[in-house]
């Protein structure tokens, strides 16, 4: 029953290759577009797990517009995170962080371990 199946399928491909295509690339291109959807979701609902208040963490960023693009940076002013705890009563912390600006090599005798980590203020944990 298979190999006839199989046969079945074979012959309507030789009958209607144009429509076969059409349907494959069809259907891998919603399959990439599922995969990538659910990778990016994954990745926003995991960010800053690991803090026990992860529901009330805010990241603030900037957005910049040149002149033909939009570019948004994940930095700001060293001043605001003063600046929000002064002017906002709701904020109860806010703790700057300087991401992947700094590379570090620790080194111990022959053995040497590169690094590129996070660096922030006393209150990020």
């Amino acid at each position: 029953m298979f190999i006839q199946r199989l046969r079945l399928f074979f012959r309507q491909i030789k009958k209607s290759k144009l429509t076969f295509f059409i349907n494959l690339v069809g259907m891998i291109s919603g399959l990439t577009c599922v995969l990538f959807i659910y990778l990016w979701v994954s990745d926003e609902l995991n960010v800053d797990k690991f803090h026990e208040k992860d529901g009330q963490l805010v990241q603030i960023m900037q957005k910049q517009i040149d002149t033909d693009q939009k570019i948004v940076y994940p930095n700001q002013s060293a001043y605001l995170a003063d600046a929000l705890k002064e002017d906002i009563p709701e904020v109860e912390m806010a703790v700057r962080t300087i991401n992947g600006l700094y590379k570090n090599t620790l080194s111990n005798a022959d053995i040497a371990l590169k690094a590129e980590g996070l660096y922030a203020d006393h209150g990020f944990f």
